[in-house]
């Protein structure tokens, strides 16, 4: 990012800022300082739904996993009760990825399809990953990514100087981009050099 500093363009004197694409995205999409569908703020409420609906028969593979069903001795169910934080750890990493580089996937999920988000089937063993999606979407009772993803991108068309953001700035060094970062950068670039 440009701004007061060592070299000089038309006279006046710029800078170079570094940053990460998370702190360049997070900035766009208003995330800075508050993000409730980052793996660190999911972990919570999707400890939530799992206790909340342990047992019933779309949750039966994931409470199996964390011995809430029973079944087990003492010993392994207290030792599967102690990794449930980092597996909902696990998950909620997994469903920000998803957010990231696969939201057609849950604007499926969302709209109540169970589908892979390319056409296809989940296979048997993920199949409690759509609902679980929409009752973590219910209970974090935010805009979900997609939801968004897709104001701040209808923002950016109606007003594509509004984000306080330099004339022009380099992405490089990346060897992947997710598509939603894509899809800002493409909605940032008419203003912007």
């Amino acid at each position: 990012r440009l701004g007061p500093g060592a070299g000089r363009e038309d006279g006046v004197c710029v800078g170079v800022q570094l940053r990460s694409p998370a702190s360049l995205v997070a900035e766009v999409v208003g995330t800075r300082e508050d993000d409730p569908w980052s793996p660190d703020a999911l972990v919570w409420p999707l400890l939530a739904v799992v206790d909340e609906h342990a047992g019933e028969p779309w949750c039966r593979a994931l409470s199996l996993h964390l011995g809430l069903l029973g079944g087990d001795t003492a010993d392994e169910a207290e030792l599967w009760r102690g990794r449930r934080y980092a597996v909902a750890r696990r998950l909620a990493r997994l469903l920000a990825s998803y957010a990231a580089q696969r939201p057609t996937l849950l604007a499926d999920w969302e709209s109540g399809g169970s589908g892979d988000g390319v056409g296809g089937a989940l296979d048997p063993d993920l199949a409690w990953q759509p609902e679980l999606w929409r009752r973590l979407v219910a209970r974090v009772d935010r805009p979900s990514p997609g939801e968004r993803q897709r104001a701040v991108l209808a923002g950016l068309d109606a007003d594509p100087a509004g984000v306080d953001l330099p004339a022009r700035f380099s992405l490089f060094g990346h060897t992947r981009i997710p598509v939603t970062e894509v899809e800002l950068l493409a909605a940032l670039a008419p203003q912007r050099e």
